[in-house]
């Protein structure tokens, strides 16, 4: 009888003994899998920029975390820069608008091209007074559009004295008969609103 107890009791130590080492294995073996995981998320973690975000491409990643934007794709960085989070603006090159005034005295020119070359035909004087007049308007413009100051006055108030003699001698050539009337319509107004502008812009005269 006390042989059997204690042989009972023997067993079930036995049976104690061998669960505890199943559960000290069992434990190990997790611990070993966690470090492994570990290890393999810190050697392989790369963010990845999505819009504000940065994504972590790794096993264990589920949420993503915001980031200042830096970069498109960086790993283990950070931004250092002084305008981390802003970005960079790109910048359109600016292009100088046209002169105005500029244009109207070369439409002018080319409007009145073939007046002026039937105008020289019928009297050559006349005709390249005309001309001259009419390519020191758009010269002059032009260079007092670069100018400044007394300078730029100047250069304009040259122009508009060119321009008022262009439109006398296309009168004359009228008065004369080389041209008819109608034939100058077209520069004339061009002249008159290139006349106008360059009063507003300070010439005298």
């Amino acid at each position: 009888m006390a042989l059997a107890e204690a042989d009972a009791m023997a067993l079930a130590e036995a049976d104690a003994m061998a669960l505890a080492e199943a559960d000290a294995m069992a434990l190990a073996e997790a611990d070993a899998m966690a470090l492994a995981e570990a290890a393999s998320e810190s050697a392989t973690r790369i963010e990845f920029r999505c819009g504000g975000m940065f994504l972590l491409a790794c096993p264990g990643a589920k949420e993503a975390r915001q980031r200042p934007s830096c970069g498109g794709i960086r790993a283990h960085g950070r931004c250092h820069a002084s305008f981390a989070g802003r970005g960079m603006q790109a910048r359109t090159p600016h292009r100088p608008s046209k002169f105005h005034v500029l244009e109207l005295a070369i439409q002018a020119i080319g409007h009145l091209r073939p007046t002026v070359a039937h105008i020289r035909r019928c009297d050559r004087d006349l005709g390249e007074q005309l001309r001259r007049a009419l390519s020191s308007v758009a010269l002059n413009i032009a260079e007092g559009n670069r100018s400044q100051g007394g300078h730029r006055i100047a250069r304009f108030s040259t122009a508009a004295g060119s321009n008022s003699e262009s439109r006398a001698a296309l009168r004359v050539a009228v008065a004369w008969g080389y041209v008819h009337a109608h034939e100058i319509e077209a520069g004339e107004r061009l002249l008159d609103e290139v006349a106008a502008i360059l009063h507003r812009l300070g010439a005298a005269g």
